[in-house]
Protein backbone atom coordinates (compact mmCIF):
# COMPACT_ATOMS: atom_id res chain seq x y z
CA UNK A 1 0.00 0.00 0.00
CA UNK A 2 2.74 2.48 1.28
CA UNK A 3 4.43 1.57 -2.28
CA UNK A 4 1.37 3.08 -4.09
CA UNK A 5 1.24 5.78 -2.50
CA UNK A 6 4.49 6.67 -2.99
CA UNK A 7 3.95 6.19 -6.48
CA UNK A 8 0.95 8.44 -6.55
CA UNK A 9 3.15 11.07 -5.19
CA UNK A 10 5.65 10.88 -7.50
CA UNK A 11 3.23 11.04 -10.43
CA UNK A 12 1.70 13.98 -8.98
CA UNK A 13 5.21 16.19 -8.61
CA UNK A 14 6.06 14.70 -12.15
CA UNK A 15 2.45 16.02 -12.91
CA UNK A 16 3.18 19.66 -11.15
CA UNK A 17 6.53 19.90 -12.97
CA UNK A 18 4.95 19.85 -16.38
CA UNK A 19 1.97 21.80 -15.88
CA UNK A 20 4.34 24.37 -14.16
CA UNK A 21 6.83 23.96 -17.10
CA UNK A 22 3.76 24.51 -19.69
CA UNK A 23 2.64 26.80 -17.76
CA UNK A 24 6.09 28.79 -18.09
CA UNK A 25 5.69 27.99 -21.83
CA UNK A 26 2.77 29.83 -22.14
CA UNK A 27 4.42 33.01 -21.00
CA UNK A 28 6.32 32.61 -23.96
CA UNK A 29 3.56 32.24 -25.96
CA UNK A 30 2.22 34.85 -24.92
CA UNK A 31 4.95 37.52 -25.33
CA UNK A 32 4.58 36.72 -28.99
CA UNK A 33 1.22 36.90 -29.62
CA UNK A 34 -0.30 40.72 -30.11
CA UNK A 35 -2.36 42.18 -27.18
CA UNK A 36 -5.52 42.73 -28.10
CA UNK A 37 -4.96 46.28 -27.38
CA UNK A 38 -2.11 46.50 -29.50
CA UNK A 39 -4.58 44.98 -32.32
CA UNK A 40 -7.28 47.62 -31.59
CA UNK A 41 -4.74 50.53 -32.15
CA UNK A 42 -4.67 49.26 -36.05
CA UNK A 43 -8.25 48.58 -35.91
CA UNK A 44 -10.19 50.06 -33.02
CA UNK A 45 -13.45 48.28 -33.92
CA UNK A 46 -11.98 44.79 -33.85
CA UNK A 47 -12.69 41.76 -30.42
CA UNK A 48 -10.79 39.19 -30.17
CA UNK A 49 -11.86 35.92 -28.06
CA UNK A 50 -9.28 33.79 -28.23
CA UNK A 51 -9.56 30.60 -25.56
CA UNK A 52 -6.79 27.95 -25.45
CA UNK A 53 -8.11 24.00 -24.60
CA UNK A 54 -4.70 23.61 -22.76
CA UNK A 55 -2.24 26.14 -21.19
CA UNK A 56 -0.56 26.67 -24.64
CA UNK A 57 -2.39 26.70 -27.95
CA UNK A 58 -2.26 25.52 -31.23
CA UNK A 59 -4.44 28.61 -32.48
CA UNK A 60 -2.87 31.99 -33.03
CA UNK A 61 -3.35 35.37 -33.98
CA UNK A 62 -0.62 37.94 -35.55
CA UNK A 63 -0.49 41.90 -37.07
CA UNK A 64 2.10 42.92 -38.92
CA UNK A 65 3.50 44.39 -41.86
CA UNK A 66 -0.52 45.77 -42.68
CA UNK A 67 -1.60 42.23 -42.50
CA UNK A 68 -3.69 40.69 -40.19
CA UNK A 69 -3.33 37.30 -39.49
CA UNK A 70 -5.65 34.14 -37.82
CA UNK A 71 -4.23 30.07 -37.83
CA UNK A 72 -5.29 26.85 -36.39
CA UNK A 73 -1.90 24.90 -36.16
CA UNK A 74 -2.06 21.07 -36.30
CA UNK A 75 -2.93 19.48 -32.76
CA UNK A 76 -3.25 21.45 -29.67
CA UNK A 77 -1.30 21.88 -26.53
CA UNK A 78 2.34 22.08 -26.69
CA UNK A 79 2.92 20.14 -30.26
CA UNK A 80 0.21 22.58 -31.25
CA UNK A 81 1.72 25.39 -29.50
CA UNK A 82 5.30 24.68 -30.61
CA UNK A 83 3.48 24.47 -34.30
CA UNK A 84 2.53 27.90 -33.83
CA UNK A 85 5.64 29.49 -32.75
CA UNK A 86 7.07 28.13 -36.23
CA UNK A 87 3.89 29.35 -38.04
CA UNK A 88 4.77 32.98 -36.07
CA UNK A 89 8.84 33.30 -36.51
CA UNK A 90 7.73 31.83 -40.56
CA UNK A 91 5.29 35.01 -40.44
CA UNK A 92 8.52 37.59 -39.42
CA UNK A 93 10.67 36.03 -41.88
CA UNK A 94 8.12 36.52 -45.03
CA UNK A 95 5.99 39.68 -44.15
CA UNK A 96 8.75 41.47 -42.05
CA UNK A 97 12.17 40.48 -43.38
CA UNK A 98 11.39 39.54 -47.05
CA UNK A 99 8.39 42.25 -47.06
CA UNK A 100 5.96 40.04 -48.87
CA UNK A 101 2.61 41.17 -48.44
CA UNK A 102 -0.02 40.12 -50.27
CA UNK A 103 -1.90 37.74 -48.55
CA UNK A 104 -1.86 34.63 -51.31
CA UNK A 105 1.64 34.82 -51.86
CA UNK A 106 2.33 34.54 -48.01
CA UNK A 107 0.40 31.46 -47.49
CA UNK A 108 2.36 30.13 -50.99
CA UNK A 109 6.03 31.06 -49.19
CA UNK A 110 4.77 29.61 -45.73
CA UNK A 111 4.05 26.13 -47.32
CA UNK A 112 6.88 26.07 -48.70
CA UNK A 113 9.02 26.79 -45.77
CA UNK A 114 7.16 24.14 -43.41
CA UNK A 115 7.69 21.43 -46.08
CA UNK A 116 11.31 22.00 -46.61
CA UNK A 117 11.95 22.58 -43.09
CA UNK A 118 9.24 20.03 -41.38
CA UNK A 119 9.31 17.46 -44.62
CA UNK A 120 12.32 17.59 -46.33
CA UNK A 121 11.77 14.01 -47.20
CA UNK A 122 8.58 14.07 -48.18
CA UNK A 123 6.83 11.57 -46.15
CA UNK A 124 3.21 10.55 -46.95
CA UNK A 125 1.87 10.11 -43.06
CA UNK A 126 3.06 13.70 -41.53
CA UNK A 127 0.16 16.12 -41.05
CA UNK A 128 2.06 18.88 -39.88
CA UNK A 129 0.78 22.18 -41.03
CA UNK A 130 -2.07 25.03 -40.23
CA UNK A 131 -5.28 26.58 -41.50
CA UNK A 132 -4.33 30.45 -41.75
CA UNK A 133 -6.34 33.46 -43.30
CA UNK A 134 -4.29 37.04 -43.88
CA UNK A 135 -6.91 40.06 -44.14
CA UNK A 136 -5.56 43.58 -45.34
CA UNK A 137 -7.99 46.07 -44.69
CA UNK A 138 -7.62 48.97 -47.43
CA UNK A 139 -9.20 51.42 -49.36
CA UNK A 140 -12.30 50.48 -48.61
CA UNK A 141 -12.04 46.88 -49.61
CA UNK A 142 -10.76 43.76 -47.81
CA UNK A 143 -7.88 41.33 -49.26
CA UNK A 144 -7.43 38.37 -48.11
CA UNK A 145 -6.24 34.77 -48.51
CA UNK A 146 -7.71 31.58 -46.48
CA UNK A 147 -6.33 28.42 -46.32
CA UNK A 148 -9.60 26.23 -44.93
CA UNK A 149 -10.08 29.14 -42.28
CA UNK A 150 -14.02 30.41 -42.23
CA UNK A 151 -14.75 33.78 -42.70
CA UNK A 152 -18.48 35.50 -42.52
CA UNK A 153 -19.67 39.32 -43.56
CA UNK A 154 -22.36 40.58 -41.98
CA UNK A 155 -24.14 43.60 -43.80
CA UNK A 156 -27.58 44.95 -42.93
CA UNK A 157 -28.96 41.50 -41.08
CA UNK A 158 -27.71 38.98 -43.91
CA UNK A 159 -24.94 36.72 -43.61
CA UNK A 160 -22.66 35.73 -46.45
CA UNK A 161 -19.70 32.71 -46.21
CA UNK A 162 -16.93 34.15 -48.16
CA UNK A 163 -14.83 31.73 -50.35
CA UNK A 164 -11.80 30.41 -49.17
CA UNK A 165 -9.86 27.76 -50.40
CA UNK A 166 -9.75 24.25 -48.79
CA UNK A 167 -6.43 23.19 -48.50
CA UNK A 168 -4.39 24.18 -45.45
CA UNK A 169 -0.48 25.28 -45.23
CA UNK A 170 1.64 22.54 -45.02
CA UNK A 171 2.12 18.95 -46.79
CA UNK A 172 -1.11 18.56 -48.21
CA UNK A 173 -1.37 15.71 -51.13
CA UNK A 174 -4.30 16.48 -52.79
CA UNK A 175 -3.29 19.88 -54.04
CA UNK A 176 -0.31 21.80 -54.05
CA UNK A 177 -1.79 24.88 -55.92
CA UNK A 178 -1.36 28.18 -55.60
CA UNK A 179 -3.10 29.85 -52.66
CA UNK A 180 -6.19 32.34 -53.88
CA UNK A 181 -6.16 36.27 -53.87
CA UNK A 182 -10.02 37.23 -52.70
CA UNK A 183 -10.68 41.29 -52.92
CA UNK A 184 -14.17 42.15 -51.42
CA UNK A 185 -15.43 45.48 -51.52
CA UNK A 186 -16.75 46.91 -47.61
CA UNK A 187 -19.17 49.02 -46.52
CA UNK A 188 -19.60 51.29 -43.17
CA UNK A 189 -21.37 48.87 -40.91
CA UNK A 190 -20.21 45.92 -42.23
CA UNK A 191 -18.81 43.22 -39.97
CA UNK A 192 -16.41 40.63 -40.90
CA UNK A 193 -15.78 37.31 -38.76
CA UNK A 194 -12.89 35.03 -38.95
CA UNK A 195 -12.42 31.67 -36.80
CA UNK A 196 -10.67 28.54 -35.85
CA UNK A 197 -13.23 25.23 -36.00
CA UNK A 198 -13.17 24.67 -32.10
CA UNK A 199 -16.14 26.94 -31.42
CA UNK A 200 -18.24 24.63 -34.08
CA UNK A 201 -16.67 21.76 -32.49
CA UNK A 202 -17.04 21.95 -29.13
CA UNK A 203 -19.22 18.92 -27.37
CA UNK A 204 -21.80 20.07 -24.88
CA UNK A 205 -25.60 21.32 -24.62
CA UNK A 206 -28.15 19.02 -23.22
CA UNK A 207 -27.19 16.41 -25.65
CA UNK A 208 -23.71 16.65 -25.34
CA UNK A 209 -23.18 17.08 -29.31
CA UNK A 210 -21.08 19.78 -31.64
CA UNK A 211 -22.14 23.16 -31.28
CA UNK A 212 -22.06 22.74 -35.38
CA UNK A 213 -21.42 25.71 -38.06
CA UNK A 214 -24.91 26.56 -38.35
CA UNK A 215 -25.29 27.45 -34.55
CA UNK A 216 -21.85 29.16 -34.84
CA UNK A 217 -23.78 31.52 -37.86
CA UNK A 218 -27.20 32.14 -36.11
CA UNK A 219 -25.02 33.42 -32.83
CA UNK A 220 -22.41 35.51 -34.57
CA UNK A 221 -25.95 37.06 -36.70
CA UNK A 222 -27.56 37.23 -33.51
CA UNK A 223 -24.87 39.91 -31.66
CA UNK A 224 -23.72 41.07 -35.04
CA UNK A 225 -25.23 44.63 -33.90
CA UNK A 226 -24.27 44.55 -30.81
CA UNK A 227 -21.31 46.96 -29.10
CA UNK A 228 -18.26 45.12 -30.57
CA UNK A 229 -17.10 44.42 -26.60
CA UNK A 230 -20.53 43.47 -25.91
CA UNK A 231 -20.38 40.90 -29.19
CA UNK A 232 -17.30 39.57 -27.60
CA UNK A 233 -18.69 39.18 -23.93
CA UNK A 234 -21.99 37.14 -25.66
CA UNK A 235 -20.09 34.75 -27.65
CA UNK A 236 -17.80 33.75 -24.62
CA UNK A 237 -20.94 33.18 -22.44
CA UNK A 238 -22.79 31.42 -25.07
CA UNK A 239 -19.37 28.69 -25.25
CA UNK A 240 -19.45 28.87 -21.49
CA UNK A 241 -23.17 27.73 -21.47
CA UNK A 242 -22.52 24.32 -24.46
CA UNK A 243 -19.18 23.42 -22.37
CA UNK A 244 -21.32 23.22 -18.99
CA UNK A 245 -19.15 21.20 -16.92
CA UNK A 246 -17.40 19.55 -19.67
CA UNK A 247 -13.76 19.66 -21.09
CA UNK A 248 -13.12 21.99 -23.90
CA UNK A 249 -12.80 20.26 -26.76
CA UNK A 250 -10.07 21.89 -28.63
CA UNK A 251 -8.44 25.61 -28.97
CA UNK A 252 -11.04 28.39 -29.76
CA UNK A 253 -10.34 31.95 -31.56
CA UNK A 254 -12.58 34.19 -33.13
CA UNK A 255 -12.31 36.99 -34.83
CA UNK A 256 -15.30 40.52 -35.62
CA UNK A 257 -13.79 43.97 -37.34
CA UNK A 258 -16.79 46.05 -37.69
CA UNK A 259 -15.94 48.25 -40.50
Amino acid sequence: HMAAEVQKKIVEEKNTEIVDSITYGSRIQIALIPTEEYVKKTIPESFILFKPKDIVSGDFYWVGGGLFVLADSTGHGVPGAFMSLLGMSFLNEIIIEKNITSPETVLDELREEIIHRLNPEGKANIKDGMEMALMRLTGGEVHYASANIRMLLIRGGVLKELETDTMSVGIDFHAVKPFRLFKLPLESGDILYAFTDGFADQMGGAKNKKFKRQRLNELLLSVSDMAIEEQKKRINNVFEEWKGGGDQTDDVTIIGIRI
